[in-house]
């Protein structure tokens, strides 16, 4: 499954559920304002057993890039990896 995040404020008690049902099976992308909520919540939304993944444009437009460079656990992906994810994750979810 392939959950959307374009946000920058969630409930963090929903988030938390949310994050705890993940499986190795689930991929969670942040984007738009979404990776703002990442960067703010990066102790508490780590990596477990799913992929994480930021929208490249979204993290440049924002400065975020030094955040997720050195963070190898999250995956930084272009548009055209993004639009891949789609086709590959179902259902979708977007928060």
């Amino acid at each position: 499954m392939l959950y959307t995040f374009s946000q920058s404020q969630y409930d963090l008690a929903e988030m938390t559920k949310i994050w705890q049902n993940l499986t190795e099976q689930d991929v969670v992308l942040f984007w738009q304002n979404g990776v703002n909520f990442l960067v703010k919540n990066l102790t508490h939304f780590r990596p477990n057993l799913c992929q994480v993944c930021v929208l490249k444009n979204d993290v440049e437009a924002r400065g975020f890039m030094p955040y997720f460079l050195k963070d190898k656990a999250i995956r930084i992906v272009t548009m055209d990896e993004c639009v891949t994810l789609t086709e590959h994750y179902h259902p979708q979810l977007a928060f």
